[in-house]
């Protein structure tokens, strides 16, 4: 067995013995049978996927053509996140979607002086895709930069830093470290403790400043940001990771305003299993809450 494969065989029983213990807690009962996962910029959303063996389908986050890369060939990526996020059919073949942060349309970053960069979450045939998916029982991951789809399809369902109605407005957190706790007491209680080192790896991460009703919090910390004037500020307990049921849907969103790859794989794998539920190995068998 390569090193590799022995970390991966190891991340992933400790992510099921950590929680196996804890049958009787009441969580979302979710199977995700069929799971697909865009790639972003700025997280690896499929990475505690791979550590745990869980079997996924990559779509290539890049709207349309590249324009900061003459070589990119659009015609050599099967799978684009403009067919899944753009067809209902696509979409509702996944039982859940990671959304990465970086993924091209759902961020600040421009590639060129022209062109915008929020195709995908101001094209309403989107959002209305990717809410019906919620609505129709789907669980929705999204991290980071990929907020402004949370906002236009659930805009009361948490409060961003800075204007609603201004795409990125809420990217202004500082880079560093944060002393995460989790306050949702279920999840607390399958996890077996409350402090979770959170790393923020890039600066400009979304800040969370209240939720709305159907909204609970898993994870809070204090956060840092500098204004348009270059003056700090810190926002003590700010949510870092919520949960959104909509009402009259069966489905979820999950947001983080941190990046998946780049949290220890114990207490990321633990969190992902606790809030999106059961998962399918690439195996066959069930990553789960037994």
């Amino acid at each position: 067995m390569t090193p590799r494969q022995l970390n991966t065989l190891v991340g992933g029983l400790a992510a099921a013995m950590l929680l196996s213990a804890c049958s009787d807690i009441n969580l979302w009962d979710h199977s995700n049978t069929a799971v697909a996962v865009t790639t972003g910029d700025f997280d690896r959303v499929a990475e505690p996927l791979l550590r745990m063996e869980i079997a996924n389908t990559p779509y290539e986050g890049i709207i349309s053509t590249a324009v900061w890369d003459p070589t990119y060939d659009a015609e050599q990526v099967a799978l684009k996140v403009e067919a899944l996020l753009g067809d209902a059919n696509e979409l509702n073949g996944y039982s859940t979607v990671f959304i990465a942060s970086g993924t091209r349309g759902l961020g600040l970053r421009q590639y060129n002086s022209l062109d915008p960069d929020d195709e995908f979450v101001s094209d309403e045939t989107v959002v209305q895709n990717v809410t019906r998916f919620v609505d129709g029982g789907g669980a929705l991951v999204v991290t980071d930069w990929g907020y402004d789809l949370v906002e236009a399809g659930w805009p009361d369902a948490v409060g961003f830093l800075g204007e609603d109605n201004v795409f990125d407005s809420a990217q202004q957190g500082a880079i560093g470290d944060v002393s995460g706790r989790v306050v949702d007491d279920e999840i607390a209680e399958i996890m077996g403790f409350d402090d979770i080192a959170i790393h923020f790896n890039y600066s400009n991460q979304a800040i969370i400043e209240s939720i709305g009703d159907d909204t609970r919090v898993v994870l809070r910390g204090d956060v840092s940001y500098t204004d348009e004037l270059g003056e700090t500020h810190t926002i003590e307990d700010a949510p870092l990771m919520v949960v959104h049921e909509p009402p009259g849907g069966s489905g979820r969103i999950i947001l983080t305003t941190f990046h998946l790859n780049a949290q220890g794989a114990e207490a990321m794998d633990a969190l992902l299993l606790a809030t999106v539920g059961s998962f399918s190995t690439s195996g066959g068998g069930t990553v789960a809450i037994d």
